[in-house]
């Protein structure tokens, strides 16, 4: 019934020998090209969009903090405060701004000499020129800083920093700059390229699980390879999902803005609502998130609101407004003033500040 094994066990495991190894050898070829393309292609890639995603929030905040400096210059111009009067408030409020998961990354302001004149860690900096200070590397970044800001108005530079409020630690930096050109200032903030390496190491930790369900696919069951490279496709998705949702979370640094921020289309639908953090919202974010400003609010304070949009996409410019909420029933005649400033294609940010204690009358 049986054939002799005799002489015939060595033959047989040299046939299935060679055809195992025909079979692993592909497979370990293409598990080797699948490593390299993550390593050298796919985690470069994704921490390249997590680093243009943080810059995008850098620019946004930039945007607003320098929104701050143009309303205390608002003022001054109203004849509300003296020149030094707004520059001294300005200043205050810029340097208690803070924002991030622990609430260390904050603004600063320089001028076009080199002159820090707001640096929340460092103080002893402020008053001093500093054109001619070099980082680790030895670049100017300080000249870099007004030069940017001169040249385009706004852009990054990156240089080496002390680790917010550790000067014993530096490490390689962003900050993006903006020109404040009524009082010849330059603000800024940045970033740490460690905070995009920390934001993209739980997406490695599911590549490094994928790679590893390959290889235990590959080596226990070779043949399903078709339905490896299928497994890791999909997981390949799960992680470009699992990115997109970290990237989403850098929306959480405008938490720590103060005033109540709305995300609006150009064409009045608002898409996003931020509470305001030192005064009671005028109105639930339930009654306006999804709709246009027409359809949730009152007709007259909607028509202002989107005449403002409509000025700020026209002209690209950031617009201000105020207002009485006297039309709503919680609080009753809370002052408000809005500004808006355009944030992307088609979108604009609205902020809106409690101004009811401010001693001028709101015309």
């Amino acid at each position: 019934m049986f054939r002799n094994q005799k002489g015939q066990g060595l033959p047989y495991s040299k046939t299935s020998s060679h055809t195992l190894l025909k079979l692993l050898l592909p497979y370990a070829l293409i598990l080797f090209l699948v490593a390299l393309a993550l390593g050298t292609i796919l985690i470069p890639y994704a921490y390249h969009m997590t680093l243009e995603r943080k810059k995008e929030a850098l620019s946004e905040l930039t945007s607003l903090a320098w929104h701050t400096l143009n309303y205390y210059h608002t003022l001054q111009e109203n004849g509300n405060l003296t020149k030094n009067e707004a520059m001294t408030q300005a200043k205050a409020y810029i340097r208690t701004m803070r924002y991030g998961s622990d609430d260390k990354q904050y603004f600063w302001i320089i001028d076009t000499k080199g002159v820090p004149i707001v640096h929340p860690y460092r103080p002893d900096l402020e008053g001093t020129p500093l054109s001619a200070m070099r980082d680790q590397d030895g670049f100017f970044f300080i000249r870099e800083f007004i030069q940017t800001a001169q040249r385009d108005g706004t852009g990054f530079v990156e240089y080496k920093w002390q680790w917010n409020d550790n000067p014993e630690i530096i490490k390689k930096k962003i900050s993006c700059v903006k020109q404040f050109k009524p009082w010849g200032w330059i603000i800024g903030t940045g970033m740490y390229y460690d905070d995009a390496t920390a934001d993209i190491s739980s997406f490695t930790v599911v590549i490094a699980g994928v790679l590893t369900v390959i290889v235990i696919f590959v080596s226990v069951l070779s043949y399903y390879l078709f339905k490896s490279v299928i497994h890791t496709e999909k997981e390949k998705r799960r992680a470009y999902e699992k990115l997109r949702e970290q990237e989403s979370k850098i929306r959480m640094l405008v938490e720590a803005i103060p005033d109540m921020l709305l995300r609006i289309r150009s064409d009045g639908m608002v898409l996003d609502y931020k509470e305001p953090l030192n005064f009671k919202p005028f109105i639930d974010p339930a009654d306006i998130l999804d709709k246009t400003i027409n359809e949730a609010w009152p007709p007259l304070l909607a028509r202002k609101i989107l005449g403002a949009l409509e000025k700020t996409f026209s002209d690209g410019k950031p617009h201000t407004i105020r207002f009485i909420c006297e039309d709503f029933e919680n609080p009753s005649d809370m002052k408000v003033e809005a500004s808006f400033v355009v944030s992307g294609e088609n979108e604009a940010l609205a902020s809106f500040r409690d101004i009811t204690k401010r001693k001028k009358k709101l015309k």
